[in-house]
């Protein structure tokens, strides 16, 4: 089978596009953060106040916590409980501090975290917005000491949500954003890298600037530093995510980065970047199970390889259809595609490819 980008050109060469093989190409190092989206809001889920927190408050025999000050401690965030579901907010904070005082004076770092998560929650209840960032804060802090990757999840996103609504915190959120879409990627978290992503969306298209018509520009993580970069160095960035992720298997933000890496390599009229991300698309449909995309996105390669007077791309192109619609049972189509690959192969004079062409068009009409 042909491959579909058969060499690597100026700055895309690396591994080569093969979805057959389902490899993917690399486009060069960057790291990608801040970007937008227009999607809707979102955002990982607080703790309800609401719930018991008697499973947050077990604890392990061996933990080293336990005692009266441990048991002290856990009264008061029970309390604090009660008083919240009262609407007795003020009752409900000082019993959440003086839980927090003691799980700091026994070391409990998980309590402490617990204890700074419903103090944010009240302070937020009481528009006490300088106290909830500094809560939110000590929450994260905790995260990252205890290792905690799903908490520093919830915390990177609601205080960089909470930065984002006062003057000048988008660079603030924007940091916290892409630390959370960090730990997501690396911890192979889809759900908490899905809503992150559309976090650094609602934080991207808030910011009213429309000269950088950030709207278009489906998970283009990258830093407010960067957002007057060329549209090529936007590609190259978001084009290696994107093949990171398709080797990873995250196949969903995959085609979310190589599709906008797609559109800023037409825009600067890259065409053979843009040849090297419809290929990773391809790779990541076809690994999908979606032949619907797959056959879309070699058609938009086909055009491209038309628009720029590429005969070599265009009978990569129509072979792969060809190939495509054989494997799905749309012979029809297969016998289309391979008819007009061997008209571009005899055009090329490419004796070889055009015979085998002919071998497989022959199937079609074997009794």
């Amino acid at each position: 089978m042909h491959c579909l980008h058969s060499q690597g050109k100026g700055a895309m060469a690396g591994k080569q596009s093969n979805f057959w093989g389902l490899r993917t190409v690399g486009y060069g190092s960057g790291v990608l953060a801040l970007g937008a989206i227009a999607a809707a809001l979102a955002a990982l889920p607080a703790p309800s106040l609401a719930n018991s927190l008697m499973e947050q408050l077990t604890i392990q025999q061996n933990s080293g916590t336990r005692g009266p000050a441990r048991d002290q401690a856990d009264q008061y965030m029970r309390l604090g409980q009660t008083e919240g579901a009262k609407g007795n907010w003020p009752a409900a904070i000082a019993a959440w501090q003086q839980a927090q005082q003691l799980y700091q004076a026994i070391g409990d770092m998980d309590g402490q975290g617990m204890a700074y998560s419903y103090l944010a929650a009240a302070y937020n209840r009481t528009a006490q917005p300088r106290a909830r960032e500094d809560a939110m804060r000590r929450q994260l802090a905790v995260t990252r000491d205890q290792r905690d990757f799903t908490g520093q999840l919830y915390a990177n996103n609601n205080l960089g949500r909470a930065l984002a609504g006062r003057a000048s915190g988008s660079p603030g959120a924007g940091t916290l954003f892409m630390e959370g879409m960090d730990v997501a990627s690396s911890t192979r978290n889809q759900k908490g890298e899905y809503l992150t992503a559309q976090n650094m969306a609602w934080l991207a298209n808030s910011l009213e600037q429309p000269d950088l018509t950030i709207r278009r520009y489906e998970y283009a993580f990258l830093p407010a530093s960067q957002w007057y970069a060329n549209p090529n160095s936007y590609a190259m960035k978001l084009g290696d995510r994107g093949a990171q992720r398709i080797d990873q298997a995250r196949f969903y933000m995959g085609t979310r980065f190589t599709q906008v890496a797609d559109r800023f390599a037409a825009q600067d009229g890259n065409a053979p970047l843009q040849f090297q991300t419809l290929d990773n698309q391809v790779v990541a449909y076809q690994a999908m199970g979606r032949y619907d995309l797959m056959t879309d996105t070699l058609e938009e390669r086909l055009a491209l390889a038309r628009a720029v007077g590429d005969p070599t791309e265009e009978l990569a192109t129509l072979t792969a259809l060809g190939q495509t619609n054989l494997n799905v049972g749309r012979t029809v189509l297969a016998q289309r595609y391979y008819g007009q690959a061997l008209v571009v192969a005899e055009r090329l004079n490419d004796q070889q490819q055009a015979g085998v062409l002919r071998e497989r068009l022959a199937t079609f009409t074997a009794p």
